[in-house]
């Protein structure tokens, strides 16, 4: 990851995404479209506990408000950063100043035209070095997937992850890994 002027810059997420910028009371405005080398990830979180061994990934872009009840202080929590999500996950970051990347809210661009499940699989591995073993002495080992659903190559990418559970739900998915596997380096 690079930092230029108080953007952000992970190397390997998807197409056509905004950057925001950052400034003492967290990410105000959108500096500019990037392209897939260059986009960002913009994350505020509370450092609060451990709740890191599960991470919360919200592809529905209609969900808004219910973030509230469902995100706990300290869980990292990964959200697509539509219209309606955006002024709850603003204010979120806004409630919650004292934050790192491990346990907090991280939002990425909304595409409408993708599918949710392609959308979840561009962010996996980006959502896995995050929060594998890379970058936490306690990588995660449950995934809780709202908005998506658990298609046969999600399921592969999982695998491929480590995950040996996964479970669908009315609302999308969740998924279990063994500390082992969570550990493990993979190419």
């Amino acid at each position: 990851m690079t930092t230029t002027d108080n953007l952000h810059f992970p190397r390997s997420l998807g197409d056509d995404f905004r950057c925001w910028r950052r400034n003492s009371n967290g990410l105000t405005s959108q500096a500019s479209s990037v392209s897939r080398k260059d986009t960002v990830v913009t994350s505020r979180s509370l450092k609060t506990g451990n709740l890191t061994e599960s991470v919360l990934v919200v592809m529905d872009p209609n969900y808004g408000e219910r973030l509230r009840q469902v995100w706990q202080p300290g869980r990292p929590a990964w959200i697509a950063m539509s219209p309606i999500n955006e002024p709850t996950v603003r204010s979120l970051w806004t409630s919650h100043p004292d934050t790192d990347y491990l346990t907090g809210i991280t939002a990425f661009n909304f595409d409408p035209d993708a599918p949710p499940e392609n959308s979840f699989l561009n962010y996996l591995g980006t959502i896995d070095l995050h929060h594998g073993r890379y970058s936490s002495e306690t990588p995660y080992t449950a995934l809780k997937v709202i908005g998506s659903r658990l298609a046969i190559d999600v399921r592969e990418a999982l695998g491929e992850l480590g995950f040996d559970e996964a479970v669908e739900h009315p609302d999308g998915f969740s998924a279990r890994r063994n500390t082992e596997e969570a550990a493990k380096v993979r190419d």
